[in-house]
């Protein structure tokens, strides 16, 4: 009896490990996500930054929508459209500017 009762606890320990490692395993594939998640911005933010120093100081109202006209497509990628889109849609017309 004893044998049969510190064999069923040998099993339940050997689910309860199992159950965590799977979720340990869980974790690594969401960290692994958040890190290419966080590159990807990291990559935006970069290619923003990078157009406001090489162009923000650029004079002209119609240079300066363009820097931010090319930031904002920078930052949202394949969102710049729905961004456009929702602002036009309160009575607003986004301007691209002129490339210096």
């Amino acid at each position: 009896m004893d044998e049969l009762k510190s064999h069923t606890r040998n099993q339940r320990r050997m689910y309860r490990i199992h159950k965590q490692e799977e979720k340990i395993h869980d974790l690594e594939l969401l960290v692994g996500s958040l890190q290419q998640e966080n590159q990807k911005y990291k990559e935006a933010i970069d290619k923003a930054v990078d157009i406001a120093w090489r162009y923000g100081q650029t004079d002209g109202d119609h240079h300066q929508k363009w820097v931010t006209d090319q930031m904002v497509r920078a930052l949202l990628g394949s969102d710049y459209e729905k961004f456009v889109k929702e602002h036009e849609k309160e009575d607003y017309t986004w301007d691209i500017g002129i490339a210096p």
